[in-house]
């Protein structure tokens, strides 16, 4: 708060009766402030923190753009503070706060939008929270994946440069002893020969990022692919739990159901929620209209909630059962990759040593 205090000592204040209001200058930040605003980086947590605080500045009755200038103070980037500063002014200056968020650059549409619902509501606290739950377990769940990670993506890289690097020193050492032997001593032939040709090692180093390169340019269409069930769920459900959840905390603000599923689209799917909101357009009803491609048990407990008057409270159950499904599957998953990874290495060793042993015998019937 001393923070905060100290980056806005400089704005005007005045008290009026007992309470103490802070007046921020009018002018718009400057040209370079503008220009440094794209070098702000605001992690997944940072944001989580300033929306739980915002909300709990809020829920007291503290006023909504004095909680925002001081939380702005929090901010550890010059370029970060001035964009929450500037977001806080206009609040002051009679722009709504989904309108000052949406105009900040810091959060995506789909959240201006869960924002604007619970504005336009009366919720605006209960939309905070909300978003500031999602960010923190989006948070957790990034850190969950990279520890799970840390193990194989460290094997995968050890053992992929470990070979270019023995295959390159083998091979040194192969040619030293051939070229001190008699003439015709070692044969090399098939695959010996093409591991022990000097450009081997530079091969394995090179075609590996390459093909991961390709892969990755070419993502959008591999998705288009069909995939087996259990890998498409694994792939999938976690964007579908978020939609879903999305989509819930929409309805349950009060949003109307068209805009709601405009926004949900933001989210993924878009071809598909757009078709979801034709049909909706045309009379069907919700559970006719959600896109197919969304989880069978998300749509079957919306048609529940439709008619027990609960739809947002039922999606929000569907998504956690699926979100504890996800888990478990990722659970047994990852238990299989480390004897799996330890299979593949030793696959590789005997892939490069079993074709080296060929000019041995043909060095040993040499002799």
């Amino acid at each position: 708060m001393s923070k905060a205090l100290g980056k806005v000592a400089s704005e005007e204040t005045k008290v009026v009766g007992q309470k103490l209001e802070v007046f921020v200058d009018e002018k718009v930040v400057s040209d370079q402030a503008k220009t440094s605003w794209g070098s702000a980086h605001w992690s997944t947590f940072q944001r989580s923190l300033y929306l739980r605080q915002l909300a709990t500045l809020y829920e007291s009755g503290h006023p909504l753009e004095r909680s925002m200038l001081h939380l702005a103070g929090s901010a550890d980037q010059q370029a970060l503070y001035e964009r929450l500063k500037e977001m806080a002014m206009s609040v002051q200056r009679g722009i709504s706060f989904a309108r000052a968020v949406e105009n900040s650059k810091l959060f995506a549409a789909v959240q201006v939008g869960i924002l604007e619902a619970g504005e336009s509501s009366g919720r605006l606290a209960e939309s905070l929270n909300w978003l500031a739950r999602a960010e923190q377990a989006e948070s957790e769940y990034r850190k969950a994946l990279k520890s799970r990670l840390t193990y194989p993506v460290f094997v995968v890289l050890f053992a992929w440069l470990g070979s270019a690097l023995f295959i390159a020193v083998l091979a040194s050492v192969v040619k030293t002893v051939a070229e001190s032997l008699p003439m015709g001593a070692f044969q090399f032939r098939g695959f010996s020969a093409l591991l022990l040709h000097p450009l081997a090692p530079w091969l394995i180093l090179v075609v590996p990022p390459v093909f991961l390169l390709i892969v990755w340019n070419a993502r959008r269409a591999l998705w288009r692919v069909k995939l087996p069930a259990t890998l498409r769920f694994l792939v999938e459900t976690p964007k579908q739990i978020w939609v879903g959840r999305v989509l819930a905390q929409l309805m349950e603000s009060g949003f109307p159901i068209t805009q709601s599923l405009s926004l949900a689209g933001k989210v993924a799917y878009p071809e598909e929620f757009k078709a979801a909101l034709a049909s909706l357009e045309q009379g069907k009803p919700l559970q006719d209209s959600l896109p197919l491609v969304l989880p069978r048990l998300l749509i079957d407990m919306t048609a529940v909630g439709e008619e027990v008057g609960a739809t947002a409270k039922l999606m929000f159950c569907a998504c956690d059962v699926l979100e504890v499904s996800w888990t478990s599957a990722m659970d047994s998953i990852m238990a299989l990759v480390e004897p799996v990874l330890l299979v593949l290495i030793v696959v590789l060793a005997c892939a490069v040593v079993i074709p080296l042993l060929e000019p041995l015998s043909s060095f040993l019937d040499f002799i």
